[in-house]
């Protein structure tokens, strides 16, 4: 972002910026692991904090925190808030929300919005000792927030040919992506990140076919996530033109270089 400072980072990320093009968003990916210390994630890290480089211009930031989704816990709050505050941008924050008040934390630290996975097909398992009959405590997570925080939740959606995938993509629910769709729709959540477990991070290339398959049966807006390549993935989507399609998610194309953000960002203008 312009005019932020840069300064050292001890976590592994990877960028994350968005900006209108035409009718979709740019969003890049930015990741938090303080494990993972050394190769591309680091660098990316450093790129994200410079000024003049990946980041000028954000106007939303989609972060995950990796810990907290393998883990079933938010792990990463300090570093979550401090991209919150060193940016002017929108921050969106997943990876390990599977409470309320875990959501609730991650709102109060200014995120825009919260991402919840695993939690849109369970309840909020940490409550404190909800009585047998609260009605409450058999509703999914998402369910609850989306009442009360309207338009301020994301649903994410990630599946392996069409079955959603959970706790850091290690188990299957046996949910179907459309089924999935249809439910969160009907609980108030407009907007959904639908990500290809096999295509993220692969540079694979988005396929027209199958954007446009998702499309016809998902209901509410989505952001395509997993497997964006180069500057042809986005050119794909802006001649797509898709009116449900409300952004794209780019990542390791990015640290690779194999995408120039300023591309990405004039597309569709």
């Amino acid at each position: 972002t312009p005019g932020l400072t840069p300064r050292p980072i001890s976590i592994s990320i990877v960028n994350s910026v968005s900006s209108s093009i035409g009718p979709f968003e740019v969003i890049v990916c930015l990741l938090l692991n303080p494990k993972l210390r050394n190769g591309p994630n680091l660098i990316a890290g450093r790129i994200f904090f410079e000024p003049k480089n990946s980041a000028a211009g954000a106007r939303r930031i989609h972060v995950v925190d990796l810990d907290g989704a393998f883990s079933g816990e938010v792990r990463n709050f300090s570093a979550i808030e401090r991209v919150i505050k060193n940016t002017s941008a929108k921050v969106e924050v997943g990876g390990g929300i599977r409470t309320e008040r875990e959501a609730e934390k991650v709102l109060a630290l200014g995120a825009e919005y919260v991402i919840l996975g695993t939690s849109l097909l369970v309840g909020d398992t940490k409550a404190s000792a909800p009585h047998a009959t609260d009605p409450k405590a058999a509703q999914p997570l998402a369910r609850i927030l989306a009442d009360r925080f309207r338009g301020r939740v994301l649903a994410g959606l990630d599946h392996r040919d069409g079955v959603l995938a959970s706790r850091g993509w290690v188990e299957s629910t046996g949910v179907s992506l459309r089924d999935a769709a249809a439910r969160v729709a009907a609980w108030g959540i407009l907007e959904s990140i639908i990500t290809s477990i096999p295509s993220d991070g692969a540079l694979s290339g988005l396929s027209g076919d199958y954007i446009r398959r998702v499309s016809s049966e998902i209901p509410i807006r989505w952001i395509v996530s997993g497997g964006v390549r180069d500057i042809e993935d986005i050119r794909l989507l802006a001649r797509l033109a898709l009116p449900n399609i409300s952004g794209v998610i780019v990542g390791k194309a990015l640290y690779e270089k194999k995408l120039d953000l300023r591309d990405a960002l004039s597309v569709g203008r």
